[in-house]
């Protein structure tokens, strides 16, 4: 489940088109090249923040995300048209109920060997077995780990007897030979192999999580493309590449992650070309860099939703008619329009249209000022003879800072306005922000949720499920019927009946207003024309490929 701050309003994140081995042709005056994939060079990619973990475990980033996909292997991916492939599995199969699952694994693929500073790794570069698989799983399960993901796997039968300490290990997972491996679930779940292509489903080695303890998350040990190689603190991070990777090895030699809080920054670095692509910019200055055509730009639906969250715990968004009329307040269309410059559209609810059980009939909070009034009414408030209402409490939006962060606060700031309503601005850093949001201290923050797996379970139930309050439950929602059915849908095999499930608990969750819903991005990307082999995906940056990504010399 990832989370990525909204920068207010602003934050799509993406990736690039796989050309893999096919050939380039560009036209140079009257004679033709052919461009090749070669071997060599080094990358290099702009970050707002240091990521949170390196901890598959942990993450809930998407600059995590991004990491943790180079650093380890899965037994399954989602591919760029969001298809199940095999990446540890050589074969697979399902029961006829839909409840086993038995999977082969590839030999020979191996941990990493020496590791960040040259330091030998617990594990030596032994082979990944069946035995890590299950010990990866328990460990995401295990109640003294205390995973922010531990949920993922709750559908695995004896999953609740390990989690609450009542048995000493998931009776679901069975290792039935070094790499053969079988999961039964408790009842049938249609999302469980997308589930298995999330960042915190990765394998890691049980030596060198020991060796590290809590340290894990700055010294990560995989099996993916990419090795850590080094870090310097609030600066860069140095990924290199894994020579004895499965697959052969990558074509660059480096990855190199420079910290850049500033959007605006970020951008003047890449084109003063000392950056090889941007996922996020200024929207004006993105419009501009289309059209000098000096660029490669890619741009795809997304899994995001964009939104402004209200702890409901703390006044004044205890009150859920104060929420719906501060959706109502809120002109999303021009924010869309003019902030995003038409890359997105305005959001109906928290589920976005490239989501199963998205509900194509629930209909937005539209602009109107008249209803937000009425709903103000509704909460107890008055106004005086301008329509501003009396006495409301001065609100504090938390959010982190970029060039169009302010245009957009700035819009909200004067939606508010013409009600009466004060709004002061805190910018602080996306690792504060997540911070504070998670120990409930921030009323008002900016955010968005991309979905780890297209399907509404993967957006409905960590964001609303009381459960995750504090975890993923950013907004602190509790609604008793909306727990339960969660639960129910979690339980049922037939798509379409979850689907209907999920579209009742949207229209449930759109009329509590916990979000004010703003809208939902599109990914993009911005790259020198020397970048080639990244692939474009519903899920952002956080599945950036960069085993098959080669660089030329063009300019």
């Amino acid at each position: 489940m990832n989370r990525t701050i909204l920068i207010l309003l602003i934050l799509a994140l993406g990736s690039g088109a796989w050309l893999g081995f096919e050939n380039w042709r560009i036209k140079n005056h009257a004679q033709e090249e052919v461009l090749r994939p070669k071997f060599g060079g080094t990358y290099y990619r702009a970050i707002l923040d240091m990521p949170t973990t390196m901890d598959p475990a942990f993450v809930t980033d998407t600059t995590s995300a991004e990491l943790v996909a180079q650093l380890y292997s899965r037994l399954l991916r989602m591919n760029v048209d969001m298809e199940v492939t095999n990446d540890l599995i050589r074969s697979m199969k399902i029961s006829d109920d839909k409840r086993v699952y038995s999977f082969d694994l590839k030999e020979k693929v191996r941990f990493h060997t020496v590791t960040g500073d040259g330091q030998l790794s617990a594990n030596r570069g032994r082979e990944l077995v069946a035995e890590d698989v299950k010990y990866s799983m328990e460990r995401l399960l295990n109640p003294a780990v205390n995973s922010p993901h531990r949920d993922l796997l709750r559908v695995v039968e004896g999953a609740d007897e390990f989690a609450d300490s009542l048995a000493d290990e998931v009776s679901g997972i069975r290792v039935l030979g070094r790499h053969k491996l079988e999961i039964r679930l408790k009842n049938p779940f249609s999302p469980f192999l997308s589930i298995l292509t999330t960042p915190p489903l990765s394998i890691v080695a049980k030596e060198d999580v020991e060796k590290h303890g809590d340290s894990f998350k700055d010294n990560p040990v995989g099996s993916g493309s990419f090795i850590f190689d080094s870090l310097e603190p609030a600066k860069s991070l140095v990924l290199r590449s894994n020579l004895d990777y499965f697959r052969g090895r990558p074509y660059l030699d480096k990855l190199v992650f420079r910290v850049m809080p500033s959007d605006l920054k970020q951008y003047e670095e890449f084109r003063a070309g000392r950056i090889h692509h941007v996922t996020h910019m200024p929207a004006h200055r993105l419009k501009d860099a289309i059209k000098e055509g000096r660029y490669k730009f890619k741009e795809t639906s997304s899994l995001e939703t964009a939104y402004l969250g209200m702890n409901v715990e703390i006044p004044p968004f205890n009150n859920r008619d104060v929420r719906k009329a501060l959706n109502y307040a809120i002109n999303k269309k021009l924010l869309v329009r003019y902030i995003k410059n038409n890359h997105g559209m305005v959001a109906k609810g928290p589920l976005p249209p490239e989501v199963p059980g998205y509900t194509h009939g629930v209909e937005p909070y539209p602009f109107l000022l008249r209803k937000a009034r009425e709903h103000l009414l509704k909460a107890g408030y008055q106004f005086d003879s301008l329509g501003l209402v009396i006495d409301f409490p001065e609100i504090v939006l938390q959010t982190a800072l970029s060039e169009d962060t302010r245009a957009a606060a700035a819009a909200v700031q004067a939606n508010l306005a013409d009600l009466g309503i004060k709004l002061s601005l805190k910018f602080v850093s996306i690792g504060d922000h997540w911070q504070s949001v998670d120990a409930g201290t921030a009323p008002l923050f900016s955010a968005a949720w991309i979905a780890d797996y297209p399907d509404a379970d993967a957006v409905l139930y960590y964001n609303f499920h009381s459960r995750n309050k504090g975890i993923s439950n950013s907004a602190r929602y509790h609604n008793p019927e909306v727990d339960d059915l969660l639960v129910r849908a979690r339980e049922i095999g037939d798509s379409s009946q979850r689907n209907r499930l999920y579209n009742q608990i949207e229209r449930i969750i759109v009329d509590d207003a916990p979000w004010i819903f703003l809208y939902y991005p599109t990914t993009y990307f911005l790259m020198q024309k020397s970048v080639h082999g990244l692939e474009i995906c519903a899920f952002g940056g956080s599945e950036v490929d960069y085993y098959h990504v080669w660089l030329s010399d063009l300019r």
